[in-house]
C-alpha cells in the first residue's frame, strides 16, 4: 500500500507553515491561496484544519478528466496532474468533494497535492505533527 499524508487537526496551530513551503516548492513564490494544502479554520469547533488531497482509491478527479490528465504514480502513491495535458476544463474539480483540486488562476491548469514525488515538504515542516506520511 502507498503511503498518504495523514491529518490530525488536534494537533494543528494554524501556523499555515505548510501552505507557505508547499507553494515555495511548487511555485517558486510566496502567495498560500495557491498551495496544495490549505488550512481552514473552523472557528465553532476552535480548529484549525489541513485540508490535502486524500488520494482517493477511486480518484473521481481523474475519472471527470476527458483528456486523462491526471494518472497515477505508484511510486508516491499520489495522482498527479499532468499540466501540459491538461485542458483546464474543471471538471476535475466539480468531482472532487474534498476541494482538493484547484485551477491555477494564471495558468488555468489544474493542480493538487503531488506528494512532492515521494518526500512530502508540509510533513517535514509540521513540528507539531498535525500532517504525518504513513
Amino acid at each position: 500500500m502507498a503511503s498518504k499524508i495523514v491529518t490530525d487537526p488536534a494537533r494543528c496551530s494554524g501556523c499555515r507553515y505548510c501552505e507557505v513551503v508547499c507553494v515555495e516548492l511548487h511555485e517558486e513564490i510566496i502567495n498560500p491561496r495557491w498551495s496544495r494544502i490549505l488550512v481552514r479554520k473552523q472557528e465553532e469547533q476552535g480548529l484549525d484544519v489541513p485540508g490535502v488531497c486524500l488520494q482517493c482509491a477511486d480518484a473521481p478527479c481523474a475519472a471527470a478528466c476527458p483528456v486523462e490528465a491526471i494518472h497515477f504514480d505508484s511510486r508516491t502513491g499520489a495522482w498527479v496532474v499532468d499540466e501540459n495535458a491538461c485542458t483546464g476544463c474543471g471538471l476535475c474539480v466539480e468531482a472532487c468533494q474534498y476541494d482538493a483540486i484547484h485551477l491555477h488562476p494564471e495558468r488555468s491548469t489544474a493542480y493538487k497535492c503531488d506528494h512532492c514525488g515521494g518526500a512530502p515538504e508540509c510533513v517535514r515542516i509540521c513540528n507539531l505533527g498535525a500532517l504525518k506520511w504513513e
